[in-house]
C-alpha cells in the first residue's frame, strides 16, 4: 500500500491516476447544442467550435449571479460520440458536473429547452471517467482523453465505455492526498469552498470560468456589475497554521497581537484544511474566504473559537508555473 507522500510525490514528479466517482456526466446532443448552451454558461462556448479547443470550464448561476455549479465541457468529435454514446455521423458534449447538482442542474436545463434541438441524458453510470493528473501524465493514444490541470501539475481526464485499469497509467491517488494536491492547487469545491450563496468571482473562478465579452446569459449583468466595481467585499485565499488546531468552518478574525485590528471585525471562514503540506515545509494549510481588507499576504488571522493562528498566503500554494 502506498503512503500519502508516496502518492503525493507521483504527482508532483509523475503521475497518479483516480477515478472521479463524485463527479456526474450529462450528454448534450443535438444541432442546436452549442447555441443553446451559448446562453446558459458564463463561459464563451463558441469556443468549443475550433478544434484546437477540446474542454471549456464554466459556470451555471441563477439570474442574482450567484453559484449553481461549476461544470466542464468535453468536446466530443464524431467518432468520440459514436464510441461512447453511439450516437451515428454526430458531434456531442459531455458535461461534468459535481453529482450533488445533477438533478438541479438537469431540471433546470430542460426547462430551457423550447424549440431547439437539444438532448440531454445523464450517462453517468455509462462510462467510466478517470484522472491522471502529474508532470508526465500521457495517456495511451486510443483513449479518449482530454487536457485538464486538476492539481497544478497537469494532467488529462478520460472517458470509457469499458472499466479501466486504473493503476496502468499511475500510481492510485486517495481522497487525502487528493485534499492535500487540491488546496495546494487552490482549487475550489462545490459544495465546500463554494455553493448557492457564492458569487463565482469570489471563489477565484473569473480567469477560467468566466467570458466578460461573450454577452447574455443569466446572471451576466450582476457578474459585469462587480467586474467593474473592481471586486467583491470577500475571497478565496490560502492560510498556512502558525500555531494550535483550527477546524473547518472556524470563524478568522485578526489576531490583535500582531495586527493592531480589533478583534471584533469578522475576517473570514475557513472552508478546507489539509495537514503537512510539502511546498509549505509540513505545515497545515487550507482555503478561506476573507474580507479583502485582511487578505494581504502574511496577515496574521486567528480562529475566533480556538485561538489558533494563521497567515494569509496567495493561491495556489503550488503550480508547475510558480
Amino acid at each position: 500500500m502506498s503512503s500519502l507522500l508516496d502518492e503525493y510525490n507521483a504527482v508532483r514528479n509523475d503521475c497518479g491516476v483516480y477515478i472521479l466517482d463524485d463527479e456526474a456526466v450529462l450528454a448534450i446532443s443535438g444541432i442546436d447544442r452549442l447555441s443553446w448552451l451559448q446562453g446558459m454558461m458564463s463561459n464563451d462556448v463558441r469556443l468549443l467550435e475550433r478544434s484546437t479547443t477540446r474542454v471549456l470550464e464554466a459556470c451555471i448561476l441563477n439570474n442574482t449571479g450567484h453559484l449553481l455549479s461549476d461544470i466542464t465541457l468535453f468536446n466530443l468529435n464524431e467518432d468520440e460520440a459514436a464510441k461512447l454514446l453511439d450516437l451515428s455521423n454526430f458531434s456531442a458534449i459531455l458535461m461534468m458536473l459535481p453529482q450533488q447538482n445533477v438533478d438541479k442542474i438537469t431540471k433546470l436545463l430542460d426547462r430551457y429547452i423550447i424549440m431547439e434541438d437539444v438532448e440531454i441524458r445523464d450517462v453517468t453510470t455509462q462510462l467510466f471517467h478517470i484522472s491522471i493528473q502529474g508532470r508526465s501524465a500521457f495517456p495511451d493514444a486510443g483513449l479518449i482523453s482530454f487536457p485538464l490541470n486538476r492539481l497544478g501539475s497537469g494532467g488529462f481526464d478520460v472517458f470509457s465505455r469499458e472499466e479501466l485499469e486504473s493503476t496502468k497509467y499511475g500510481i492510485s491517488i486517495s481522497q487525502e492526498t487528493l485534499e492535500l494536491l487540491r488546496i495546494e492547487a487552490g482549487q475550489p469545491k462545490y459544495g465546500v469552498d463554494m455553493d448557492e450563496r457564492t458569487i463565482p468571482i469570489e471563489a477565484n473562478l473569473e480567469s477560467t470560468h468566466i467570458s466578460l465579452n461573450k454577452g447574455c446569459y443569466v446572471g451576466q449583468e450582476i457578474v459585469a456589475r462587480i467586474n467593474s466595481r473592481g471586486h467583491t467585499n470577500r475571497g478565496l485565499y490560502g492560510i498556512v497554521v502558525e500555531s494550535g488546531e483550527f477546524s473547518v468552518g472556524d470563524e478568522l478574525i485578526p489576531d490583535e497581537s500582531k495586527s493592531g485590528e480589533s478583534v471584533h471585525k469578522d475576517a473570514g471562514r475557513i472552508t478546507s484544511l489539509a495537514k503537512k503540506s510539502p511546498v509549505m515545509a509540513g505545515k497545515t494549510i487550507g482555503l478561506a474566504t476573507i474580507r479583502h481588507e485582511f487578505a494581504s499576504p502574511g496577515f496574521p488571522l486567528r480562529s475566533k473559537s480556538s485561538g489558533a493562528q494563521c497567515t494569509v498566503h496567495t493561491l495556489p500554494f503550488y503550480s508547475t508555473t510558480k
